[in-house]
Order: structure tokens, then C-alpha cells, then sequence
């Protein structure tokens, strides 16, 4: 996958309209997975006329063709999105204030060529999302709660 700024969508047989261009743009520009609604607010702002139904078809489009990744908190189903970057990361996310956090070092990479070796599988990526609490949700319930620990 060609991971630069300058992606041509054409490459993936898509056509480069500007709301494409605009929101994979945006979507580079990011540190951590967005939402749909939150990147509609951002090109919003921008005065960049597009829907967040066109967000999502666009987001649905480039999921498909493997341009996005997509990480759903699972509590509350919230879908954020992001661009797969050169350096392998997974996620952290915090089930009370959805912070996330990512982490490079990856526990699946060696269990990954183990499994296609075993299973002929072609594996095109993996992803891993670790649900907890982070440390300032952790401490708001322990002083609600003193019998957490």
C-alpha cells in the first residue's frame, strides 16, 4: 500500500475528488484513530462542503480498498478510523473516556508467519485493540469505589 502524502485514489480505482482528497488529507494528518463525526466537524471548519453521509460512504469506500483501518470501542460500538502508518502499531483504549493510546511493540507479528505457515493463509494485516481503563478513569472509580483496587 502506498502509505505517502501524495496517494493517488486512482491507484486503488477510485476517482481523486476533492471531498476524497480532502478527507484522506485530514485523516493523514491525524495521531490516533477519529471518528466520522469528528473528521465532518474538522472539513466543516475548513468550509469544505461534504455530508457525513458522503464521509461515510467515502470511509466505507477507502476501507474496502485497504487506504483506512477502522477501530470499534466495543461498550458503545463508536467506529474510529485512521491511516495505516509505516510503523506497526496496535491500540490502547480506555472503556470510560475512550482515550486511546498506541503502542508499537507487537505480541502477534511472530504468531502471524507462524499461522500462515501452518494455515497457507495470506495474511494481509492484523490488528489488535486492548481494552481497559486508563489511569485517570482508574482513579475517579477508585475514589468512588474504595474497594477497587
Amino acid at each position: 500500500m502506498n502509505k505517502n502524502k501524495t496517494l493517488s485514489l486512482t491507484t486503488y480505482g477510485l476517482k481523486n475528488t476533492n471531498q476524497r482528497k480532502a478527507l484522506y488529507e485530514l485523516l493523514q494528518k491525524q495521531n490516533q484513530p477519529v471518528k466520522a463525526e469528528d473528521l465532518y466537524k474538522e472539513l466543516q471548519n475548513k468550509n469544505i462542503a461534504i455530508s457525513l453521509s458522503t464521509i461515510y460512504r467515502i470511509l466505507d469506500a477507502f476501507l474496502e480498498k485497504g487506504i483506512v483501518s477502522k477501530t470499534t470501542i466495543d461498550n458503545d460500538g463508536v467506529i474510529y478510523y485512521e491511516v495505516p502508518r509505516s510503523k506497526h502499531f496496535h491500540h490502547l483504549i480506555c472503556l470510560s473516556c475512550h482515550k486511546i493510546v498506541n503502542f508499537e511493540n507487537c505480541p502477534i507479528h511472530d504468531f502471524e508467519d507462524e499461522l500462515a505457515n501452518k494455515t497457507n493463509f495470506a495474511i494481509a494485516y492484523h490488528q489488535l485493540d486492548v481494552y481497559g481503563y486508563c489511569p485517570e478513569c482508574l482513579a475517579k472509580m477508585k475514589e468512588k469505589h474504595s474497594t477497587i483496587k
